[in-house]
């Protein structure tokens, strides 16, 4: 079996650090397009410094991926939180928090 090289652990190590740093800061999806403007910026930051390494990328893409589809379930759970309370009003209910 091929040893990964010297060089390509410290690319990948650097890599890590970097992309850990990035799901910290971008871990928890928002729906402020400055959220998104950031994310947009940062990822592309760390793509470029890796000059588009195809495996880096592909955890990159992962992540944004990942992000998005909190995101889409957050918002669905908000959408669906928010008719549930428009109906309880009408019926004189408490809001469901």
């Amino acid at each position: 079996m091929a040893q990964i090289s010297d060089e390509r652990k410290k690319i990948e190590s650097a890599f890590m650090k970097d992309f850990w740093d990035l799901r910290k800061a971008v871990a928890t999806p928002e729906s402020r397009q400055e959220y998104w403007n950031d994310v947009v910026d940062r990822t592309t930051a760390i793509w470029n410094k890796y000059d588009h390494d195809p495996y880096l990328s592909a955890l990159i893409l992962t992540m944004v991926d990942d992000i998005e589809a909190r995101s889409k379930n957050k918002n669905m759970e908000q959408m669906t939180l928010n008719l549930v309370n428009r109906m309880r009003k009408k019926r004189g209910l408490p809001e469901v928090k």
